[in-house]
């Protein structure tokens, strides 16, 4: 009898024994799919992260682009109105203070068809004193932030695009090309155009639009 309890004693030690070599077995296995498991879904983040860091550089060159292309544009557009000899003549008679009426409404009519056909806000002249002699918009003013640009791109005779500036009154945020008025022989320019640009028609959109 005692022979027997013993030996059903030993039977139940070694099967506690398999029993825990068997947990060990397992938890082993359990922890290595766990790491292993982490492990591939740590690769799959990074790899995520790596390929959306690629697409948004990617799409930061593209907006960079649209608007370096976008300015250059408005830059030709302002060489082309400064070598639009067929309306220098009505525009020097404004800026000499000696214009006719024909030619005051030609050049109303010439500002009018750029600023519809480009999306301008506003079209303006000024004079070398940086006073308005015309505007499409009743009312409106060169206001001190405009004043440095203006009187830098008229000394350079260079067509310049602003940064974008709030107006004081309104809030409302413009850029503004200036495209001065050179008359051969005669220096510095005498006067300039002042074409102002609503980020709201092009710059936003284009920022915000994901391709």
């Amino acid at each position: 009898m005692a022979s027997a309890a013993m030996h059903g004693q030993r039977k139940t030690g070694e099967r506690m024994k398999l029993n825990a070599a068997l947990l060990a077995i397992y938890l082993l296995l359990l922890a290595a799919l766990g790491a292993a498991g982490y492990n591939f879904y740590h690769r799959q983040q990074q790899r995520a992260l790596d390929e959306a860091r690629t697409q948004l550089g990617a799409i930061a060159d593209l907006k960079v682009a649209q608007i370096v292309e976008w300015r250059k544009e408005r830059i030709a557009d302002g060489r082309v109105m400064q070598a639009s000899s067929a309306m220098l003549s009505a525009v020097q008679q404004l800026l000499d203070g000696a214009p006719s009426g024909r030619g005051r409404a030609a050049v109303v009519d010439w500002l009018s068809a750029l600023k519809s056909f480009y999306g301008y806000a506003n079209a303006m002249l000024i004079d070398s004193r940086r006073e308005v002699l015309l505007s499409l918009v009743s009312g409106a003013r060169l206001e001190a932030p405009w004043t440095a640009v203006v009187r830098e791109a008229m000394r350079s005779s260079q067509v310049s695009l602003t940064d974008l500036h709030p107006e004081s009154g309104s809030g409302a945020i413009y850029a503004a090309l200036i495209v001065p008025v050179v008359v051969s022989g005669r220096n510095p320019p005498i006067g300039a155009f002042v074409l102002w640009i609503d980020p709201n028609t092009f710059l936003y959109p284009h920022i915000q639009s994901w391709p």
